[in-house]
């Protein structure tokens, strides 16, 4: 099938979507139309990425959907665009990875984080704001650069400050580390899935965050993963 519709919420070629009021666009490989609303939609229409007209878009338009879904109702989109069985690129807060709503899409491998994380954006006013984005899709990625910022060694060879065990007796391990050699479930931060551990053959191995405790106090959020 050739792409039809592009639906794309930021910048593209000579449209500043973040000034253009209430005006709309279409944008496919031959190019971009603004949208005549009296023409086009009905009066009622809202936008939001849940109104009928905005599904039946996606659903029988759209080809490839790349946006930045509110991250407050970012969990409600993902459900939707992932059901949809559209290929996406989308925008959405990195901490996603380790929430118990998201993990399940990247376990059964609908959803993988995207080539790059996305830390600064432009508001209305043309003011940088920084907030914790990244990508996520379910486009096949090449040459991702940041698995360089893995480090995969045997786990004798991770400096002892990286390192820590909980009261559970599970492994932690910090700043990248990756154990190559270590066959049981291991904690690990976001960071590591968003630069592609899942693509380095390590999987996700229970549905809901980990939640370590050492000496009784419950430290940082994890996701447990094993080597396979």
């Amino acid at each position: 099938m050739g792409l039809k519709k592009l639906i794309c919420t930021h910048y593209a070629g000579k449209v500043d979507l973040f000034n253009q009021g209430p005006k709309g666009y279409i944008f496919t490989k031959y190019g971009f139309n603004e949208i005549d609303k009296k023409k086009e939609y009905p009066k009622n229409y809202t936008g939001s990425f849940d109104d009928h007209l905005s599904l039946k878009i996606l659903h029988d338009e759209a080809d490839i959907v790349c946006t930045n879904p509110p991250f407050s109702r970012a969990r409600d989109y993902w459900k939707m665009i992932i059901e949809s069985g559209k290929k996406f690129l989308i925008i959405s807060n990195v901490t996603n990875i380790k929430n118990d709503s998201y993990i399940p899409f990247f376990m059964e491998n609908k959803v993988w984080p995207g080539y790059n994380e996305v830390y600064w954006y432009l508001n209305p006013k043309r003011e940088l704001t920084r907030a914790a984005g990244h990508w996520f899709t379910n486009i096949p990625i090449k040459n991702r650069p940041s698995d360089k910022r893995l480090k995969i060694v045997p786990l004798k060879e991770i400096p002892d400050k990286y390192i820590k065990y909980d009261d559970s007796k599970t492994l932690i391990v910090d700043n990248s580390y990756i154990p190559n050699n270590y066959k049981k479930p291991f904690a690990v931060s976001v960071n590591p899935i968003l630069n592609g551990l899942l693509e380095k053959g390590y999987v996700i191995v229970q549905e809901k965050q980990y939640r370590p405790y050492i000496n009784g106090r419950e430290v940082f959020a994890r996701v447990l993963v094993k080597k396979v």
